[in-house]
């Protein structure tokens, strides 16, 4: 009870995600409303990131390039010094007195800082983003633009290259300059941070936020759209698979992920194969009103109470 009612420890927590259960270390809830409360009252920073502007990711997508580069950063929270997560909380304490007290009293609190792990042991807090503060996002985008400013600076190459980032997530896109894979890694583990070499891409096809972005589109993952027909997470989302609808839209998400990948020749057969397992998953479920009702519903797309979608559509 008393180590619970420390303001200065963090605790380590499980935390139920979609596709797997991990650890996260919580922050105490007074730091919690201090870092909302700064990010509130600064609101989203101005870069190349969904959190500076919720339509840069449209914008971004709108352009297709000829060469991206996506850098995969190797435990990247581990490598973000506390001196410079310091450093953003003080700066975020710069717009008037009130933000500043606030400020003052984070940094203060993080060096106070201790962890309660999971085994019992006490660890005081040296380094490093923790998974559960509200900054966690904006200190590691911020950390990754400061990394990719510096690669530019230093090549000159501000004009050159477009970027994106979020996160531990970034790319980098060009309509007519390329940098070599190599080159690229080096500049990234020369800035303190360590890139995973195997997982960073570079040439006609780039990846970032779950997207593969291509010369010809930007492609989904169609493996990530299985899950929500054979699966459902509780405790993420009220999911009732008896609802047609909501079985129709699970199938049809598929279908849209598997289109952009499959020859055109072959597209008329995988919705036929679809339509055909998506009657099968109804049935299973007990909804079956019967052959002409089904072929009407399929026909009808969802938002006008059917259960296809635009392309399926018939008259009559």
């Amino acid at each position: 009870d008393a180590l619970a009612q420390n303001p200065d420890l963090a605790q380590c927590a499980l935390k139920e995600e979609s596709t797997k259960t991990r650890e996260i270390i919580t922050t105490p809830l007074a730091s919690y409303l201090r870092q909302s409360y700064l990010a509130f009252r600064w609101g989203r920073p101005p870069i190349n990131s969904p959190i500076g502007r919720s339509s840069w990711l449209t914008s971004f997508q709108s352009t297709l390039y000829p060469w991206y580069a996506a850098i995969d950063g190797k435990n990247f929270d581990h490598h973000v010094s506390k001196e410079f997560i310091s450093h953003v909380i003080k700066l975020l304490g710069q717009l008037d007195s009130e933000t500043l007290a606030v400020a003052d009293s984070e940094i203060s609190h993080l060096n106070r800082l201790y962890i309660h792990t999971p085994t019992g042991k006490t660890i005081k807090y040296n380094n490093g983003v923790l998974s559960g503060w509200r900054l966690t996002s904006l200190i590691d985008t911020l950390a990754t633009e400061c990394v990719v400013r510096e690669i530019l600076a230093t090549r000159q190459l501000q004009s050159s290259l477009e970027h994106g980032s979020m996160g531990d997530d970034l790319i980098f896109a060009s309509f007519a300059f390329e940098i070599p894979k190599q080159e690229l890694v080096d500049a990234y583990d020369a800035t303190n941070m360590e890139t995973n070499a195997s997982k960073t891409t570079v040439g006609p096809v780039g990846e970032f936020l779950r997207k593969v972005y291509a010369p010809t589109g930007i492609l989904g993952y169609p493996a990530l759209g299985i899950k929500s027909i054979t699966y459902a997470s509780p405790w993420l989302t009220s999911y009732d698979p008896t609802n047609p609808q909501e079985l129709a839209t699970n199938w049809l998400t598929w279908l849209s992920r598997l289109l952009p990948l499959c020859q055109t020749q072959n597209q008329t057969q995988l919705s036929n194969w679809i339509k055909t397992e998506l009657t099968h998953d109804l049935k299973r479920w007990g909804f079956n009103p019967g052959s002409d009702l089904f072929k009407a519903a399929l026909r009808t797309p969802i938002c006008a109470g059917g259960l296809g979608c635009f392309e399926w559509a018939e008259p009559g």
